[in-house]
């Protein structure tokens, strides 16, 4: 499993390298997937208060971006809107496309927490327009999917559907399972929306499916 994995890193890296760090950074991530958001933020501020892990641009980033998340979670989103801020300034400067686009997605997720969707869509649109490069949203699909529900929450339901349907196909061809079901139910709302519930039912029945194959309870009761 993804945390047996973490400690076995922990444990066979020196303390403080930049190996550990990286397994450090992991267990922030795993903390924020199994819903330990407090755990998440605590984790990611001792990781930050290591000199060598500030000395690390992407790593110190990475760690800011699973802190944010949490936050987000836990109703601060103004804090990690700030964080966030600052992440830009300093990737835009050393023009850093990867981060950059972290930071867009989850600029876009914490004013969505905050029903801010015309500024959600601004961030993601900023985000979707700053490189041409696929490869970088197949990675990171988190962004045209949030955007598609952006576009689903202020009933412009045609750009809803076009957005989430290039979410989905990046979620596909990077076969991350989570975004995959995500973009399936998102889009099953604006099919909803669409009144097209045949095809609603399509996407809601295949979206449980991938729940139950990657064993996500909370969706599948939900």
């Amino acid at each position: 499993s993804f945390q047996k994995y973490i400690q076995m890193g922990l444990k066979i890296s020196s303390a403080n390298s930049l190996e550990y760090l990286k397994f450090l950074r992991f267990k922030t991530s795993y903390l924020n997937k199994s819903g330990q958001d407090e755990a998440a933020i605590q984790l990611s501020d001792s990781i930050l208060s290591i000199p060598a892990a500030m000395q690390n641009f992407v790593l110190s980033q990475r760690v800011r971006i699973e802190k944010c998340k949490a936050l987000i979670r836990i109703g601060k989103s103004k804090e990690a809107i700030a964080i966030m801020f600052d992440m830009l300034e300093k990737t835009e400067a050393i023009n850093d496309t990867a981060i950059a686009l972290m930071a867009f997605t989850v600029l876009g997720w914490a004013n969505m927490e905050l029903g801010k969707n015309e500024e959600a869509i601004k961030w993601l649109e900023k985000g979707k327009n700053c490189t041409p490069v696929q490869t970088y949203f197949i990675q990171n699909p988190a962004l045209y999917v949030n955007l598609g529900s952006c576009y689903n929450n202020i009933s412009n339901y045609q750009k809803a559907l076009e957005v989430i349907n290039e979410g989905l196909n990046q979620a596909r061809k990077g076969e991350n399972l989570t975004f995959t079901a995500n973009a399936l139910n998102i889009r099953a709302d604006i099919y909803i929306n669409m009144k097209k519930n045949d095809q609603a039912q399509r996407d809601l029945e295949e979206s449980l499916g991938i729940r139950e194959q990657i064993g996500d309870e909370y969706y599948m009761l939900s």
